[in-house]
């Protein structure tokens, strides 16, 4: 567990756990409500692409994305194929279907996860004012040439923040300074678009990060108090060079 000064209190955050604590002036530690838990009490949106995981292995194609002719050969090949099966099989292909979602959903998070610290390492090597070796990486190509035509500095990638009036913490992905001097709070996500709860979450670390500042996970403060002009989030399913901004940040941060 790293201690982060904050005052009389402390912050710190247990990294095995996840969690993040502050402990009082009486030496009392109490756990903070984590800001992806908090926001757990919204509805995902993430229910009908679940139904189609479920139901795309007993033959189903997404209308929208086939022709119908297609729609029916995969349904006719699938259902044909059903039709053959002796219980035992039908039952694993029921179970299949059952779990196809959660697969997804593993292996996309891991593949978020790959993806941020990427991300996070080469933001903070442009902090650093490191040489950055020749790229690599093709999943972050379009982040890099992105950011060099709109970024005139980072400000922090993975900043420790909590609010003690909300009792609450988190870790953001990263902050910048625009070409036109507006500080933006930036988040990175592996959607096709930015849902609801993507801008009350950085609602929520902009209330945090406003409130007392930002700390690294070594307990150093990295940030004074700060606020933000404007939200932006990255969506890799539609291109880390294609940006969603939020400029109506009182909505948000209330919202949280």
């Amino acid at each position: 567990m790293v201690a982060l000064i904050a005052g009389k209190k402390i912050y710190s955050f247990d990294e095995t756990k996840h969690l993040h604590y502050l402990t009082l002036e009486n030496g009392e530690q109490k756990p903070l409500i984590g800001t992806t838990a908090a926001l757990s009490v919204l509805s995902k949106e993430l229910t009908w692409w679940a139904s189609g995981m479920a139901v795309g292995t007993m033959g189903w194609s997404n209308p929208k994305n086939v022709k119908v002719a297609d729609l029916e050969s995969k349904a006719s090949e699938a259902l044909a194929s059903i039709k053959k099966m002796e219980l035992d099989e039908y039952i694993t292909l029921l179970n299949l279907a059952y779990r196809a979602h959660s697969v997804k959903k593993d292996k996309s998070a891991d593949e978020g996860v790959s993806l941020h610290t990427a991300i996070e390492d080469w933001i903070k090597n442009e902090i650093a004012g490191q040489e950055q070796f020749p790229l690599t990486d093709d999943r972050i190509k379009a982040f890099v040439e992105w950011s060099k035509q709109n970024v005139k500095k980072f400000l922090f990638s993975e900043l420790h923040c909590y609010s003690e009036t909300l009792f609450c913490g988190g870790i953001a992905d990263f902050g910048y300074i625009d070409k036109n001097e507006k500080v933006v709070l930036a988040d990175i996500k592996s959607s096709k678009q930015p849902y609801f709860g993507h801008w009350a979450q950085a609602g929520a670390y902009h209330l945090q990060i406003a409130e007392n500042g930002g700390f690294d996970a070594d307990g150093k403060k990295l940030l004074e108090r700060q606020e933000f002009d404007y939200h932006a989030i990255f969506c890799a399913g539609k291109g880390l060079d294609k940006p969603f901004f939020n400029h109506n940040t009182t909505a948000t941060r209330k919202a949280f």
